[in-house]
């Protein structure tokens, strides 16, 4: 054998040994890859889970605050046209519709009758917006 041959031996039997290193470097990525992968596959059906559970739940509260509004909205309407349509307006019956309405939001009607209107002509009016 030549000096050459046996230098080119050397170094075919390095190359080989490092690419073969290499394929097992490669090998090992590979497995971390796809354990990390599963992980985080993992962690997105826990997260898609979650954001599932919390908009039916936004849905939910939403359906309900819907429900109270027309409840609301349509038991205080009711009673402020039946109160302004009937024969002698029964301005009460306004008064305490538009009271409801307007407790929805927390707020009152300024005179809850004739009676406390009337008290307050010989007073100065002061309107809050």
């Amino acid at each position: 054998m030549t000096g050459g041959a046996l230098l080119g031996g050397m170094i075919a039997s390095i190359a080989m040994g490092l690419t073969g290193n290499q394929l097992l470097a490669g090998e090992e990525s590979i497995e971390v890859y796809n354990e990390k992968s599963e992980t985080i596959n993992e962690i997105y059906k826990k997260v898609e889970e979650i954001i599932r559970k919390r908009q039916d739940e936004y849905q939910k509260m939403t359906e309900e605050e819907l429900a109270h509004f027309d409840s609301v909205m349509g038991d205080g309407l009711h009673e402020v046209f039946t109160g302004a349509l009937s024969s002698d307006t029964d301005y009460d019956a306004v008064t305490k519709g538009i009271d409801k309405v307007l407790a929805y939001w927390g707020k009152t009607v300024l005179f809850h009758s004739k009676d406390e209107y009337k008290a307050q002509w010989d007073q100065p009016l002061i309107l809050k917006f």
